[in-house]
């Protein structure tokens, strides 16, 4: 037996039960009152209902909150979702979008995503983590109310402690004014702040007269404010002073009990009698007359409409002008023992809501229908403390010990197994002639809709009875079905026939307009016409594949798809061919899911994994996700006659508009319009079902049907709001490795204000408003975002940083940007975002950047840093061209030194070798004609020159080798000639060396002559001096070399050459003068002291090369 569920107590209900008599094969009817049987008509029957699950249709006549009742969705944040507590006191919203809630542990920011918790620990300016009340005035600041009495303001981001007041100062209301703002307090003060809203202004306390609790404001179009207390005076504050009490002229009554404005501002007041309206001289009454009089007012509240809710008598009825015309009945029962603790608000639809603290909420709808949101209906408690409508129209509602919780009417109605859908997965839908919803289900049989009635029906037989599949309507009211095992089945008139026919494996069933009956199946495609089944395949150029979408154009021309992908169009039944068209990037394995022919003769495709196609004029288009699609894979599409495609997917049901199809098909916006919906807007879940059809229908009175894998859905698209509201977009803070470097909303500004071009940021604020951050390996973080409640996960944000980047990022549903090492320079970072439906915020908003360069990176220093470069490149190259043109010299002069080399070597062989191998001929000639005795003397002067020219053979070679230009080569060849020279002529020699020599280089031609010029000294000291020692000493300086010979001969006087005793010595053309030629022309120097009787010396300076000999050679 099918149960009823969630049927309300009061509810009275039928259930009518039907069961098929395998005796008789006829439906016999049950009739239950409750849940006791009243008549059966069939004794089978009576035994087949005493066995469980033997009823095979159920019909349940739906009471209240189950198909059609379920009229909110109902979100609810606690402490577990990030509240500081569950305890919510105030509610507001700020311009800027964000929502405000005080809790009894802080203030909480809310954009939608994440909760800011705001609390004294945090921010100093807050005396008091429990919060009373929030305000905000026509500026948009945020007022804050704590549980100390304090004041505190929230302005531009930064929180400021206004006015300290006591422990139990309750504001309640807020009046502001041009240069003054009242507080009303809820114990009978009024405070005044005096001053612009921009500045610190001064605060005025002014008491009321006499004691007094209880008192509530209200302020006229004149700006008076007036008031009434709970002992029922009447008063106004006339600038800073009370006045009152005030009598009430033309108003019957004694007490006050109730006062409040209406949309014009007049001022309404309700008495322990009636109720009227201000008219500036005194009161109209406006109790109505069509019903009892007096009228004892308990509350009051005006209406857009220019009508009026009054509780009175313990009756809640709206008047219009003087008469009663709506009441809602058994009010008193509703409020119990609290009516005080009633709050009425109107929305912005015309609506009413009445929050009582303790009894819930209580919805009075613009068509005047009255909805009860409990506890028992899924409010997380009764006693409801506030209520806002925000700016996109979602209603808020603070529950204490409930949290924070959004209500929003229901626009998609689901019916699933909550609400007696007998299972979850539903398959098919359709609509009868008769305008009956019928849904096949995944195990739940057959069902029908009929307005509030939901009726099941199952197969009489298998195990498989109560699957269907696919299920269409046929114009005479039968209904064809894909049941059991996909067989062909046909339900007429409440019961199951049979089809005539045998067609099995059945995806998709479609009536024509001609009543045949198309089928397709898994491996092709079946007609049925005037009871004749006609097959197609390959021979009709359909291949052998799952049928899975049929459709029927306005030409009644038939079109297929199926598990291979390929669109088939049948142009005429008579020929039965079909026409194939594949479309040309085809992904392996896309199956054709669903099909709609458009009245353009655009035949739009959905299939699995590929995309949405669409068929026009031979050429198909692709839109995928890539294009803006939320998913791949379609399952169903509709067309709501409004130029919309509705289209079901494994991601939700979205719409995207067919004029923006053809727009983006010309080039015009970079990503599909799309709109979609999940389980945020009411859907059971994002997952429609697919592969069988029909899976979507569109009803005659326009609602859309969709199946999912958790019941059935369906809207009507009128009623499916589309978010106009621009968001609002917020840079909160930016970080700098992690770390904030401050509130970035203070510098934010509005993309109007701040104009930003390639490589050029306009400020359009003052310099204060600039973000500066050092320069350096960082990695900079911008945190922004744009509260919207309606669907904030699909918030959609792009970016761009001028200056940096080329063109705007698109971030999807991000809202953090990071850039990591930006060289110094001043960027604009922009950023803007759009709405679930689709609207952008096209200015954003921006923050000025400015990356403070270190000093080297500075322009100055860049300025002398090229100029130093360029300098440097000069120096450079005239120090490369002068040593090249050094280099080159000195190839010059080593070219003209091997020159000279070869000259003097040439020289010296012409003269030495020369003039003693002449001598020797000479002396040879002369032997041969000298007589005999005189040949051994010849032959001895023959072999001293000969040796003489050994020796000088050896020098001259010594001189050439390269491997001898060090300066210890030098100093060992000199001493070894002293040595062997002097021990000839019989004088003693001694030497004093340096122990070390530096390996410095000396070239051919220096050493050359310095050996030359020192052979000549060591000449004349043994032929002049008669020296009997000399002392040859080596001694370094830098950068010069001093050869010292001293000998302990006779000397020579100051006479110089031509003085007597001396001539021999130093005649001109020879000594000192041979000396100093050869020293002059390596750059030395020769001096000669002597003094008569005490030897002579010789100093020979020579300048050295301080480069190493190997160097040099290179």
């Amino acid at each position: 037996m099918f149960m009823p569920t969630g049927v309300h107590k009061n509810a009275l209900f039928w259930l009518v039960e039907s069961c098929f008599c395998g005796r008789t094969g006829q439906f016999h009817h049950v009739e239950m009152a409750g849940l006791f049987p009243c008549r059966v008509q069939c004794a089978s029957c009576v035994r087949l209902l005493k066995a469980a699950g033997t009823v095979v249709i159920g019909i349940v006549a739906l009471a209240s909150g189950a198909i059609g009742t379920d009229d909110y969705l109902i979100d609810v944040w606690t402490a577990d979702n990030g509240l500081p507590s569950s305890a919510v006191t105030a509610i507001a919203q700020t311009p800027d979008g964000y929502l405000w809630i005080g809790t009894h542990n802080g203030l909480v920011r809310f954009d939608g995503v994440k909760f800011v918790n705001f609390e004294p620990r945090t921010t100093p300016e807050l005396k008091h983590p429990r919060v009373y009340a929030l305000f905000v005035d026509p500026h948009g600041t945020l007022w804050i109310n704590t549980y100390d009495g304090s004041l505190t303001s929230w302005r531009q981001g930064v929180f400021r402690h206004e006015w300290q007041g006591w422990q139990g100062f309750q504001l309640v209301s807020m009046f502001p004014g041009s240069n003054q703002t009242v507080f009303a307090a809820f114990s009978g003060e009024a405070l005044l702040r005096i001053g612009p809203v921009d500045v610190p202004g001064q605060w005025l306390l002014v008491n009321p007269p006499g004691k007094t609790t209880g008192m509530a404001w209200r302020q006229d179009n004149a700006g008076l404010l007036w008031y009434y207390t709970r002992e029922g005076v009447l008063g106004q504050l006339v600038g800073t002073n009370f006045a009152g009490p005030l009598r009430m002229p033309g108003l019957e009554g004694n007490t006050v009990t109730c006062l409040t404005t209406d949309q014009a501002g007049n001022i309404w007041i309700g008495t322990d009698r009636a109720f009227g309206v201000w008219d500036g001289t005194k009161f109209i009454d406006r109790t109505p007359t069509n019903d009892e009089q007096p009228v004892a007012v308990t509350f009051m509240l005006c209406t857009g409409d220019g009508g009026c809710w009054v509780l009175g008598n313990g009756r809640l009825r709206k008047c219009m002008g003087q008469q009663w015309v709506t009441e809602i009945e058994g009010w008193g029962s509703y409020l119990g023992e609290y009516p005080a603790a009633l709050h009425a608000f109107e929305d912005r639809q015309g609506g009413v809501w009445f929050c009582h603290y303790g009894h819930g909420i209580f919805h009075v709808r613009p068509d005047g229908e009255l909805r009860r949101i409990t506890s028992a209906r899924g409010l997380p408690g009764d006693r409801v403390s506030c209520w806002l409508q925000d700016r996109e129209g979602n209603f808020w509602v603070g529950v204490d010990r409930g949290g924070l919780v959004r209500l929003r009417e229901r626009r998609f109605r689901v019916i699933g197994p909550a609400h007696g859908l007998p299972a979850q997965v539903v398959m098919t839908v359709c609509e009868d002639s008769d305008g009956a919803i019928w849904l096949g289900t995944g195990g739940g049989g057959l069902n029908q809709i009929t307005g509030r009635t939901l009726s099941r029906f199952d197969l009489p037989d298998g195990a498989s009875r109560a699957f269907v599949f696919s299920a269409h309507p046929d114009p005479t009211g039968r209904l064809w079905l894909s049941a059991g095992r996909e067989d062909l089945r046909v339900f007429e008139r409440g019961r199951f026939v049979s089809p005539g026919v045998q067609v099995h494996g059945i995806k998709a069933i479609f009536v024509d307009r001609h009543g045949q009956v198309w089928m397709g199946k898994n491996n092709g495609l079946a007609c049925l016409s005037a009871g004749t089944l006609r097959e197609f395949g390959p021979k009709e150029g359909l291949n052998r594949t799952a049928i899975r979408a049929i459709a029927e154009d306005k030409h009644g021309r038939i079109w297929i798809g199926g598990d291979d992908g390929i669109l088939y169009q049948l142009d005429s039944i008579g020929e039965g061919r079909f026409m194939s068209n594949r479309p040309p990037d085809a992904l392996p394995g896309e199956a054709i899911w669903s099909l709609l022919a458009d009245e353009d003769d655009t035949i739009w495709v959905g299939t699995f994994r590929g995309g949405l196609l669409r068929f026009k004029s031979g050429q198909f288009k692709r839109y995928t996700s890539a294009d803006g699609l939320p998913s791949d894979v379609i399952c169903q599409i509709l067309d709501d006659g409004r130029g919309n495609l509705w289209i079901g997917s494994d991601k939700g049901i979205f719409h995207v508009s067919k004029i923006l199809l053809h727009k983006f098909d010309r080039g015009k916006g970079a990503t599909l319009p799309c709109i979609g919906y999940g389980i945020d807007d009411g859907l059971p879940t994002m997952e429609c079902t697919g592969g069988y059809q029909p899976s979507c229908w569109r009803a005659r009175d326009g609602t859309l049907w969709f199946t999912t894998v958790k019941g059935a859905v369906s809207l009507r698209p009128d009623d499916v709001p589309f978010n106009r509201v621009t968001p609002s977009v917020v840079i909160e803070e930016v970080l700098l490795d992690g770390r904030t470097v401050k509130d970035a909303r203070h510098a934010a500004v509005p993309q109007h204000t701040a104009r930003a071009a390639r490589g050029e940021v306009n400020l359009g604020r003052a310099e204060q408003n600039v973000l500066c951050i050092p320069s350096g390996r960082h990695r900079i973080e911008f945190h922004y975002t744009a509260p919207s409640f309606v669907s904030p996960h699909r918030m959609r944000f792009r970016y761009r940083l001028d200056g940096f980047d080329c063109d705007w990022v698109d971030a999807g549903d991000r809202r953090v940007a990071e850039y990591g090492n930006l060289p110094p320079g001043q960027y604009l970072f922009c950023v803007t975002a759009c709405n679930n439906s689709g609207v952008w915020n096209k200015p954003g908003t921006s923050l000025v950047l400015k990356v403070i360069p270190r000093f080297w990176e500075t322009l100055w220093f860049r300025i002398l840093a090229g100029l130093v470069s360029a300098a440097g490149l000069v120096g450079t190259a005239r120090a490369v061209a002068v040593r090249r043109l050094r280099r080159k010299l000195m190839m010059l002069e080593r070219d003209r030194a091997v020159e000279r080399e070869r000259a003097r070597i040439a020289k010296d062989i012409h003269d030495e070798l020369g003039a003693g191998l002449t001598q020797i001929m000479l002396q040879s000639a002369l032997a041969q004609r000298t007589a005999q005795a005189d040949v051994p003397v010849h032959l001895r002067q023959i072999a001293e020159r000969a040796r003489e020219l050994i020796r000088q053979m050896d020098e001259i070679v010594w001189a050439v080798n390269p491997r001898n230009d060090t300066l210890e080569s030098l100093a060992t060849y000199i001493s070894k000639y002293a040595q062997e020279y002097l021990s000839t002529a019989g004088i003693r020699c001694r030497f004093d060396l340096p122990e070390s020599l530096p390996a410095h280089a000396f070239s051919a031609e220096v050493r050359h002559n310095l050996f030359l010029a020192t052979k000549e000294a060591l000449h004349n000291v043994v032929k002049h001096a008669h020296a009997s020692e000399v002392k040859l000493k080596m001694a370094l300086q830098p950068g010069l070399i001093t050869l010292t010979i001293t000998d302990n001969g006779r000397g020579f006087g100051e006479t110089g050459p031509g003085s007597e005793g001396t001539h021999d010595r130093f005649a001109p053309g020879q000594g000192i003068k041979n000396m100093e030629k050869r020293l002059e022309s390596i750059g030395g120097a020769c001096v000669v002291r002597s003094q008569p009787g005490h030897g002579t010396t010789v100093e020979m300076i020579v300048p050295i090369d301080n480069r190493p000999a190997a160097q040099k050679c290179d």
